[in-house]
């Protein structure tokens, strides 16, 4: 175990946050802090100065622009500069170097979403707001890149091994559950009103589907956990998240109480985990999240630990606090929904820093790279394109070890319908994500 002496005129929780995050990456580094100038001078091993002026010929000195101790009304934007082949956060003012902690603190702990209040019709922060996205390195995991960077210029400087710590497993699968079943188990006015609905607008290959459903003849097309059963996926790569309330024209999903549902839960949870799928309006309830996940922990018997927000309606400074009252510790929604890619800069799951108290907590983030509907509703994307777009952010995690999270939808099996000719691209996506899995082992 190398250990490694960083020297900070300030021992603020944020630094310690950052330097968490880098002991995340590689498992042969501790990295100790020290506001001793003569601790640091003395220290032989390997040392990084982080403050206004170089103290020792031994060290590596990264320059304190001193974004990162900024009060959150203070913080002022950077700006993206492009050093040889990535792109580097610099303060406005600053161009004396390139202050990694500061830049990795920036976009880990969501500055931005903070400060702006810039939001789309959902009221959601959305991807044109991003700093990443208006920089053109959206799709680009620029934090893991400069700590990747970081690291290596350790290696050199020091002469030690610095080996990354690989995330395992490398990819996983949510499946959100908004509705169990398109057509069937409705009321019998929601069922006569879609019927002479479909048939008035002249839709009749719908309204034949509804007739050939409510008889019995064909099988709803949201009922789609066979696909599941057949694709090689773990248990404990699976997680299926289920709408369990909400009261809004975007929540209407099916009683937990009615019997089929009761009946696809307690399979479900034999072929994955179950998660929450916190309503349209829950992002600044607790309490509206705390009945949805205790309605929800009584249909399928099992405690729930993990969310991904519907429509990923996600306020940082309330639905996580939100999240932790109510023990839920694991959370899915770092993502756009209008954008694949790196919403927080990086591949890598992360613990969330609460800028509000000043301090880490230990609600896990596990980064959502894209989503089915992203490349349907928002980017018109057709199956092949989409398929692309998905493997070439796959790659770009196998690259820096971190994890690969794709969000798709049991409806999305709805192939007479929205989907049609997507029949075989999450197989296909599946197959691929195996098999370049076991060829980094």
């Amino acid at each position: 175990m190398n250990q490694i002496l960083i020297y900070s005129e300030t021992m603020h929780p944020r630094l310690l946050y950052v330097l968490s995050v880098l002991d995340s990456y590689t498992e042969e580094a501790s990295f100790q802090l020290t506001s001793s100038k003569d601790e640091f001078k003395l220290y032989s091993g390997p040392s990084i100065n982080y403050s206004s002026t170089p103290i020792k010929s031994n060290e590596l000195f990264i320059k304190n622009s001193g974004s990162l101790y900024q009060n959150l009304e203070q913080f002022i934007e950077p700006a993206f500069r492009k050093s040889t082949t990535i792109f580097q956060l610099y303060p406005e003012s600053e161009g004396e170097g390139f202050d990694l902690f500061a830049a990795v603190f920036y976009l880990l702990a969501r500055v931005e979403e903070y400060q702006k209040n810039e939001f789309d019709k959902h009221h959601r922060f959305a991807a044109a707001s991003s700093i990443l996205f208006r920089n053109g390195v959206l799709q680009q995991a620029v934090v893991d890149a400069w700590i990747f960077s970081f690291i290596n210029e350790l290696e050199l400087k020091f002469n030690i091994s610095l080996p990354i710590r690989i995330y395992n497993p490398l990819w996983s699968l949510g499946v959100d559950i908004d509705q169990f079943y398109k057509h069937k188990y409705k009321s019998a006015i929601l069922k006569l009103a879609g019927s002479l609905r479909d048939f008035a607008y002249g839709k009749y290959q719908r309204y034949l589907e509804r007739m050939q459903i409510y008889c019995g003849l064909s099988r709803d097309p949201y009922d789609s956990m066979q696909h599941f059963s057949g694709i090689p996926v773990q248990k404990n790569q699976l997680t299926f998240f289920i709408l369990s309330g909400g009261n809004s024209s975007y929540d209407k999903n099916h009683s937990l109480k009615l019997k089929p549902v009761i009946q696809t839960l307690n399979y479900l949870k034999t072929i994955g985990e179950i998660g929450l799928h916190p309503s349209y309006n829950s992002m600044e309830d607790t309490q509206r999240i705390n009945e949805e996940k205790r309605a929800l922990e009584k249909a399928c018997d099992v405690q729930i630990k993990a969310s991904r927000q519907h429509f990923l309606r996600l306020h940082i400074e309330k639905t996580y606090p939100a999240l932790i009252q109510n023990n839920i510790l694991t959370d899915f929604s770092m993502g756009f929904a209008d954008q694949p890619g790196f919403r927080a800069g990086t591949c890598r799951p992360f613990y969330w820093y609460d800028l509000r108290n000043e301090k880490q907590t230990n609600l896990f983030v596990i980064p959502l790279c894209c989503m089915d509907r992203t490349y349907l509703d928002y980017l018109k994307f057709n199956p092949a394109e989409a398929q692309a777009s998905i493997i070439k952010l796959f790659n770009q995690v196998k690259k820096y070890g971190g994890h690969f999270h794709l969000t798709w939808h049991n409806s999305s099996f709805d192939f007479n319908d929205e989907w049609k000719a997507w029949e075989h691209v999450l197989n296909d996506l599946i197959v691929y994500f195996n098999q370049h899995s076991k060829s980094n082992e």
